[in-house]
């Protein structure tokens, strides 16, 4: 059994209620691509992909000169007007395993510690989705079903694919920072709030 996980990080939309590329603004002392991809490298992840699309040229020069690790793909999704669930079909497509895990740009302050204790509840058989007062959230993992699922294009969205799989799926409580993301300013400034808070 392919024992291996495949992280994916999405980073392809145009940001358009934020007005400006979130990938792009500043977090502390680094840049919310930055951190995130820091972050996700020093996970249990095997591999990790980032999509990218709207400005995508811009954003992978920034990323290349970064980071330089061979763990490190950057995809470029050209549907990224399509939405989200394009650039996830993207990023299952280019994962070199079976077992994926999905995460968002949106979602600033997922830490290695948070993927690890996801996939530390990974049994290769379920989905599991991280939560916070029963609000789900990211990143998910889950396991070749579910990417076999993604990869035939039937679903519209991901909640569509993961509702086929109700009975395959874990949830496991986390800190808010699972379902903290940033779409707006507002959103942003409470971002860097809680960041100020918990320092």
């Amino acid at each position: 059994m392919d024992n291996k996980i495949s992280g994916v990080l999405l980073s392809a939309g145009k940001s358009e209620r934020m007005g400006e590329m979130k990938a792009l603004l500043p977090l502390q002392d680094k840049l919310v691509i930055e951190k995130l991809i820091s972050e996700y490298l020093s996970s249990n992840i095997d591999e990790l992909i980032v999509v990218v699309g709207y400005n995508g040229e811009k954003l992978e020069s920034i990323i290349e000169s970064l980071f330089t690790s061979e763990k490190l793909r950057i995809v470029y999704n050209k549907d990224y007007e399509l939405g989200m669930f394009a650039s996830v079909v993207k990023g299952v497509e280019e994962a070199k395993y079976s077992n994926v895990l999905l995460g968002l740009v949106d979602q600033p302050l997922i830490t290695k510690n948070i993927i690890n204790r996801i996939i530390d509840k990974f049994d290769f058989e379920h989905i599991v989705i991280p939560s916070y007062n029963k609000k789900g959230g990211h990143p998910v993992v889950f396991p070749d079903f579910v990417k076999n699922e993604i990869l035939t294009k039937s679903s519209n969205t991901l909640k569509e694919v993961f509702d086929k799989f109700k009975d395959k799926t874990i949830y496991l409580e986390n800190g808010m920072e699972v379902v903290l993301d940033m779409d707006t300013k507002e959103d942003y400034e409470k971002i860097l709030e809680y960041l100020r808070g918990s320092s």
